[in-house]
């Protein structure tokens, strides 16, 4: 029984229940942004899945980069925390510390909204292997309210 009750302990970390706010955001215009480098299979299949669902859903075609928008109003920040991104530094302690992300293919996903007038709200899908950040993509497309022309 003490088995079982690990394996569901790690399931409820792996998918476990994720707190997103970010319905009450609009990512019609959002950035995404993945670090720049060698990237592996999933971290990079990460990005085309969130963006070919999104405009399959809203008809919108969200732009990816590998350097932090300085213009953006919203910016959905993928990352790994096995290999960190040139922009680590603007990535909250609190998006890289959870338990989901000290088991493979672990994820979290943060929201932190604007601080300022100038400030993007930033949507933080942090994995802790590149299938983690897959998984936690997967996860925010199932959490994300959409219609046509909008997210």
């Amino acid at each position: 029984m003490n088995r079982l009750a690990s394996i569901v302990w790690l399931l409820l970390l792996i998918i476990g229940v994720v707190p997103l706010h970010a319905a009450q955001l609009d990512l019609s215009h959002a950035v995404i942004v993945t670090r720049d480098g060698d990237l592996q299979a999933a971290e990079k299949v990460a990005s085309q899945v969130l963006v070919e669902e999104l405009a399959k859903r809203t008809g919108l075609q969200l732009s990816v980069t590998k350097q932090w928008p300085d213009n953006a109003s919203v910016i959905i920040a993928l990352s790994v925390v096995k290999y960190p991104p040139a922009w680590k530094e603007r990535i909250p302690a609190d998006a890289v510390n959870g338990n989901s992300l000290s088991v493979a293919e672990g994820f979290a996903i943060h929201v932190v909204p604007p601080s300022g007038a100038d400030d993007p709200a930033v949507v933080y899908v942090t994995g802790a292997d590149p299938r983690g950040l897959l998984f936690g993509v997967g996860k925010l497309l199932t959490n994300l309210e959409w219609n046509k022309r909008a997210i």
